[in-house]
């Protein structure tokens, strides 16, 4: 009778358990429509831009633009993760990454997003300096204005010479990695100029709107990654949760054939002892 009770309370135990998953996965999927539809309404204007600033990186001269040069200062790397756990392996392999570049590269600065890398970092000994909680879903806009104009800062005084965020990403809507992006200074080979084969008119000059198209251009990378982060921890949790209540599904159909079996045993044993007092 003791085990049967223990399998009873177990069974409560998971259902109850059930139940929190299966709410958490109701909610991640609610915020992870909503990230998908601000993926896909910002992604033609960001692919377009960084269309723009590709065909006119021939034309881009270092000495008039800042963004592009190298920096004096030290290198920096800025760590994207989530407040709260439960979200497969979105905290960790961002963090791992993180973590071995550092280890190599201690005068590297480092800023932090989200309470899950404040953590790591505390445990690592590690000096950052805590930007953001992490739940940027909703306003991603104004968190990646105010980083741009922030690092920009620190990058055009030279207290900072590179820039590169540490974040998950995702590739066609549904695959997930992490991501190592590099967006002070802005790599000039990386991308296709085509200046000496089609000479563009600049209204009102060169200078002006590439310097007013650049700057543009870093402050869209910062949303581009706040919304990828975003989209990225939804979709993982979400699917971290489904595979819970799957998890349980098969461990309370697996309890309740033994609660069965057992509470027949017991009934059969009882039975049979009435049975044989009677019988005496």
């Amino acid at each position: 009778m003791d085990n049967i009770i223990e399998i009873k309370r177990h069974i409560k135990r998971i259902s109850d358990t059930e139940k929190v998953t299966h709410a958490m996965y109701l909610i991640s999927s609610a915020k992870y429509r909503k990230a998908k539809e601000k993926t896909i309404s910002f992604l033609p204007f960001f692919h377009a831009l960084e269309e723009q600033i590709s065909t006119i990186a021939g034309d881009i001269d270092a000495d008039k633009c800042p963004y592009v040069r190298e920096g004096k200062g030290p290198d920096a790397r800025l760590v994207i993760t989530s407040d709260k756990g439960l979200a497969g392996d979105y905290n960790k392999n961002v963090l791992k990454i993180a973590c071995e570049h550092l280890e190599s590269h201690r005068n590297c600065r480092l800023y932090v997003i989200g309470g899950k890398g404040k953590k790591r970092f505390e445990d690592l000994n590690f000096e950052y300096e805590l930007i953001e909680n992490a739940e940027f879903g909703a306003k991603s806009s104004e968190l990646s204005e105010m980083l741009y104009r922030m690092f920009s800062e620190k990058f055009l005084s030279g207290e900072i010479g590179r820039l590169n965020i540490i974040f998950y990403g995702t590739y066609d809507g549904i695959r997930c990695a992490p991501v190592n992006k590099q967006i002070f200074p802005i790599s000039i080979n990386n991308l296709k100029g085509t200046s000496g084969y089609n000479k563009f008119e600049y209204i009102p000059d060169e200078d002006s709107v590439i310097n007013k198209l650049i700057p543009l251009y870093i402050e869209s990378c910062f949303h581009f990654v706040f919304i990828q982060s975003f989209f990225s921890e939804q979709n993982l949790r979400m699917a971290a949760m489904d595979s819970a209540n799957s998890n349980a599904g098969d461990m309370l159909s697996e309890l309740n054939l033994q609660y069965n079996h057992m509470r027949q045993n017991a009934i059969t044993q009882e039975i049979s002892e009435i049975s044989g007092e009677r019988n005496n």
